[in-house]
């Protein structure tokens, strides 16, 4: 196609039910023929992941040995750039180890390298520091999800706020499934008196109520969120129950807005993004 964008997104971190996956293949969505990009991830995503870059004409190229051996990574991923004659490359991270991508594309021949920040924290904090002055002077463009992103990564110099998007016709109210869902769940014939306010999100420092049910290691799976809602549902049928779930992304801000009340400790999840496991004295009207 003719003014067509070849362009390349780089996934620094799992590709799979998380933020940065999603932005970019909501990114790569919402440009439609204008664009046609190929992913290089460090694992083998899903089948529905892979087949929703391959509808838009997009292949996936899979690196696992990222963090094992960086050199042999950066260079094939010079040969992936260098083949694919991309006009763009767009990695996406946490820090100044993204050096690595940003050599890479110019060792490819990519004119435009965008770094692109998608968090206020790092666990490479030491190399991180380390690679401050390389990495400055190796992307062409720089992007954040937010300010407080943009100025961990970028420090001073400019980058621009690239706000983390959702297609909202995908949560349009459906009848239909409505129905189907409550018939699935057991659910069509009861009627809720209070609402059910949930807020899922796979977050730093987050802290969910007390479900004893998950077990300890129930607890820290990545299909925490859909654990959470299920809870939540779940806690709405029973007799004299509360239905009210409330996440917080902080304790101590939780705390400050007076939404519970905790107990004992708050441990990492497996990837240490997120918190869970806190014991609840009670949920708080």
């Amino acid at each position: 196609m003719k003014g067509q964008i070849r362009a390349l997104e780089i996934l620094t971190t799992r590709f799979a039910a998380n933020g940065i996956s999603a932005y970019a293949l909501t990114a790569m969505e919402a440009a439609g023929e204008r664009l046609l990009a190929d992913v290089v991830a460090i694992n083998e995503p899903d089948a529905d992941l892979r087949a929703r870059v391959e509808r838009l004409g997009g292949r996936v190229f899979v690196l696992p040995m990222r963090n094992r051996d960086p050199i042999a990574y950066a260079a094939r991923l010079a040969r992936i750039v260098r083949d694919g004659g991309y006009d763009v490359v767009h990695a996406h991270g946490n820090s100044c180890t993204l050096l690595t991508e940003m050599w890479a594309a110019k060792r490819g021949g990519a004119g435009i390298r965008i770094a692109h920040a998608h968090n206020t924290a790092c666990r490479q904090k030491l190399l991180h520091a380390l690679l401050r002055r390389p990495f400055d002077r190796s992307y062409t463009a720089a992007a954040a999800c937010g300010n407080e992103a943009g100025r961990f990564l970028f420090h001073d110099r400019p980058f621009t706020v690239l706000n983390n998007g959702v297609n909202i016709d995908r949560f349009a109210f459906d009848p239909e499934a409505r129905a189907r869902l409550r018939a699935l769940a057991g659910a069509s014939a009861v009627r809720v008196e209070n609402p059910v306010r949930v807020r899922a999100g796979h977050v730093s420092g987050t802290v969910w109520p007390d479900c004893p049910e998950w077990g300890e290691e129930g607890a820290r799976t990545d299909s925490i969120n859909v654990r959470m809602v299920r809870e939540g549902y779940a806690r709405a049928r029973r007799p004299g129950g509360d239905p009210r779930l409330t996440a917080a992304q902080n304790k101590a801000k939780a705390e400050r807005l007076g939404i519970w009340q905790a107990r004992g400790r708050v441990h990492a999840g497996p990837s240490g993004a997120c918190g869970t496991g806190g014991r609840f004295d009670k949920l708080k009207k």
